[in-house]
């Protein structure tokens, strides 16, 4: 029941996945049932969505994260998963809701992981190259060093300053890049595995 800990079963495909979609269809009508005052019905909500994200039902994904967001609205990771499986939705597209859970969920945790990818991942689809680089240094040095993460975004950090240059924002480089740069921040007690 863990996001971490996926049913393989149920995401391979096999014959038992047909078995699977119907046990899950049994817990959306069961979710639907529940009381809300049930204490377990948020826990569930949010199952149901992130179940269905793996899955791949994305625009089903989007309604479940939506009504699990009514229930718990103080989630950064919740609204970081809302705004990704809309983009998904909108097959790569950031729509103004995505963008909308992306912007809360950031405001609700400055330095939550997913939420700087997503934030930065946005800005770089806008062109906005300066604030793309801003989120993804902030959250490289969450990254396990010389995990695989740690090399996508070390990745797009060097793609976005190649293609822009030193300045991010796609003009020439001015004499403020010489300066010395900041001390990075520390990391955060966070990390992105």
């Amino acid at each position: 029941g863990t996001r971490q800990a996926p049913d393989h079963a149920l995401l391979s495909g096999s014959g038992a996945a047909g078995e699977q979609a119907q046990k899950l269809d049994a817990l959306m009508q069961r979710r639907q049932e529940r009381p809300e005052a049930d204490p377990q019905y948020a826990e569930a909500s949010i199952l149901l969505a992130r179940s269905l994200q793996l899955l791949g039902r994305a625009p089903e994904a989007a309604k479940a994260f939506a009504r699990a967001i009514e229930l718990v609205p103080d989630s950064p990771q919740l609204y970081a998963d809302y705004a990704d499986v809309l983009v998904t939705a909108a097959d790569g597209n950031w729509t103004p809701t995505a963008s909308a859970a992306g912007a809360k969920a950031l405001a609700l945790e400055p330095s939550h992981p997913n939420s700087l990818w997503l934030a930065g991942s946005e800005a770089y689809m806008r062109n906005d190259f300066r604030t793309a680089l801003v989120h993804w240094e902030k959250l490289a040095p969450m990254t396990e060093p010389g995990s695989e993460v740690a090399r996508i975004i070390q990745q797009s950090i060097e793609e976005v300053r190649a293609r822009v240059g030193s300045d991010a924002t796609g003009a020439p480089a001015r004499a403020e890049a010489a300066k010395p740069a900041a001390k990075p921040a520390p990391a955060a007690a966070s990390r992105v595995s």
